[in-house]
């Protein structure tokens, strides 16, 4: 594969500040597999990003 460059960030920590702060693990089950996690994980920050939004904007996150 070619070099595409450095990459935005190395490791896997992301802070976002917008709206009011909240931890993805604490709105999970810590029990769930990894694949499952990741997915609920997922919905837990589009839903809280479509609740900053319009309600025309946000999709099936309503």
């Amino acid at each position: 594969p070619r070099d595409r460059g450095p990459r935005p960030w190395p490791g896997g920590h992301v802070t976002v500040r917008i709206g009011t702060p909240f931890r993805v693990g604490d709105e999970i089950p810590a029990d769930l597999d990894r694949k499952t996690a990741k997915s609920r994980a997922t919905d837990v920050i589009m839903r809280r990003i479509a609740a900053l939004l319009p309600e025309r904007q946000r999709g099936p996150y309503v």
